[in-house]
């Protein structure tokens, strides 16, 4: 890819409003409080709750996905998985502000339909939504980014 193109699919990958589809999962507001409850009683990994958010299905061969499940090994078995958010309502490490946007690591498990969990963090998935799947080129896009 040539800059014109990464920054093309960076802008059109991070469009929190298009591409993919509606999401079936997310909590709705008025159960936020019992989900963080029920982060915290599954770890104590910090939590950050997103809304504007899009979780990326990649889209790999056999050989690749080996590869990264090798490199961490404890990376979700029904898929590959990341979320990005253009909108973090809340962070408990401080590390992002109110308004910030985020991109997570490989999903480990997904609890109560919006609990995404990585190695590091328990991001809970709040209002709609998208599902988006991309390539793994895709995905290297994304991580150039900042």
């Amino acid at each position: 890819m040539n800059d014109n193109t990464t920054l093309a699919t960076i802008g059109r990958l991070i469009n929190t409003n298009s591409g993919g589809k509606p999401s079936e999962l997310g909590c709705e507001a008025n159960a936020l409080e019992a989900q963080i409850e029920l982060a915290n009683s599954l770890n104590h990994k910090p939590i950050r709750v997103l809304k504007n958010w899009k979780r990326f299905r990649i889209d790999t061969d056999e050989r690749k996905e080996q590869i990264l499940r090798q490199l961490q090994p404890s990376i979700c078995k029904s898929g590959i998985y990341i979320v990005y958010s253009d909108m973090v309502v809340s962070d408990s490490t401080g590390r992002v502000p109110s308004g910030g946007w985020v991109r997570s690591t490989f999903l480990e498990s997904l609890s109560a339909g919006c609990i995404f969990e990585t190695q590091n963090t328990n991001y809970i998935l709040l209002g709609d939504g998208r599902d988006e799947v991309i390539s793994l080129t895709e995905l290297y896009a994304l991580y150039q980014m900042f």
